[in-house]
C-alpha cells in the first residue's frame, strides 16, 4: 500500500502529460495538415460562383396541378377544356374557358403539369356525351342530365 501511494501520483502526472503531449501533436498534426491544405489549393474565389448566392437567379412560373375534362372531378364541375386547350393556354395562347370567356396569359407559363386522373379516365366525358350504352342505367341518365 506504502508503494502504491508513491506510484499513483506519477501514474497520474504520467497520464497529464500523455494527454497534453498527445493533445498538441494532434494540434500540430492538424495545422500542418490545413497549411498544406491551403498551399495545395489557395482560396481566392470559391469554386462554385453559387456559392454565396442565396436567391434563384431564375425563378420559374407555372401550374403543377391541372385537371381537364379528362378527370371526373374535374368534369363535374363544368371544366370542358382538354389538355390541348391547357398547353395551349401555357403556351401563351388564346383559349375560350368553360365558361365561354376568352383568356390569355400575360406570359407563357415555364412549365405545366396536367394531372388527370388515371381511375375513370374518360368515363365522365362519355356520360356527358350521353353514350348510348351508359344511358340504359337510370342513374348514369340522371347524371347526364344534371351535367
Amino acid at each position: 500500500m506504502k508503494h502504491f501511494r508513491k506510484t499513483l501520483p506519477a501514474i497520474f502526472l504520467l497520464a497529464a502529460t500523455n494527454v497534453a503531449w498527445g493533445e498538441d501533436q494532434d494540434q500540430i498534426r492538424y495545422h500542418r495538415d490545413a497549411d498544406i491544405d491551403r498551399a495545395a489549393h489557395p482560396v481566392e474565389r470559391p469554386y462554385s460562383p453559387w456559392v454565396d448566392q442565396n436567391f434563384p437567379q431564375r425563378p420559374l412560373f407555372g401550374d403543377t396541378h391541372l385537371h381537364t375534362a379528362a378527370s371526373f372531378d374535374a368534369i363535374s364541375f363544368g371544366t370542358a377544356l382538354t389538355a390541348e386547350d391547357a398547353y395551349r393556354f401555357a403556351r401563351g395562347e388564346e383559349i375560350t374557358s368553360s365558361t365561354g370567356e376568352r383568356g390569355r396569359l400575360s406570359r407563357p407559363l415555364d412549365f405545366l403539369v396536367v394531372a388527370d386522373h388515371a381511375e375513370n379516365m374518360g368515363t365522365m366525358s362519355a356520360m356527358k356525351d350521353g353514350l348510348p350504352e351508359l344511358m340504359t342505367d337510370p342513374k348514369v341518365r340522371k347524371w347526364h342530365e344534371q351535367l
